[in-house]
C-alpha cells in the first residue's frame, strides 16, 4: 500500500512556487481567458468559471453570458469584464463575432453551456 504524503499549504510554500508580479505587468499579461456559457436560467456555472481563472492567477477574463445575465456576473467581481450575448445558441459564426469583439485574443477559452437542460432526452 502506497504511504499516504500529507503536504500543508502555506504562504511561504506559495511564495516559494509563484513567481512575483512584475511592476510593470499590464493586464493581459498573466494569461487571458474566454468563458462562453450560461443559460436564461443557469448563470452561475460561467461566473464560477471566471472567478476559478481569476484566482488560478489569470487577470484577464472575458466572460461571454446572455445579455439578461450580464449584470449579474458583472456583479460578482469588478474584475470580470461581461460581454452580452444577444442570443441564447453558441454557432460558428456567434463564436466568430465574439472573438472579433475581444481586445486581446485569450489564451485559452471554456465553453460552459447548460445542453442538458435544453436536451432532456439526452
Amino acid at each position: 500500500m502506497k504511504e499516504l504524503k500529507v503536504m500543508s499549504i502555506t504562504p511561504q510554500l506559495v511564495q516559494s512556487l509563484v513567481p512575483p508580479r512584475n511592476t510593470l505587468s499590464r493586464k493581459g499579461d498573466k494569461g487571458i481567458v474566454l468563458v462562453v456559457g450560461g443559460s436564461g436560467l443557469y448563470h452561475g456555472a460561467p461566473i464560477l468559471s471566471s472567478l476559478a481563472a481569476l484566482r488560478s492567477g489569470v487577470d484577464l477574463v472575458y466572460t461571454a453570458i446572455l445579455k439578461s445575465n450580464a449584470l449579474a456576473a458583472r456583479s460578482y467581481s469588478p474584475d470580470i469584464i461581461a460581454l452580452p450575448l444577444t442570443r441564447d445558441n453558441l454557432t460558428v459564426g456567434s463564436a466568430r463575432r465574439l472573438l472579433n469583439l475581444l481586445p486581446k485574443i485569450p489564451d485559452s477559452a471554456a465553453i460552459v453551456w447548460e445542453w442538458h437542460w435544453r436536451h432532456p432526452k439526452h
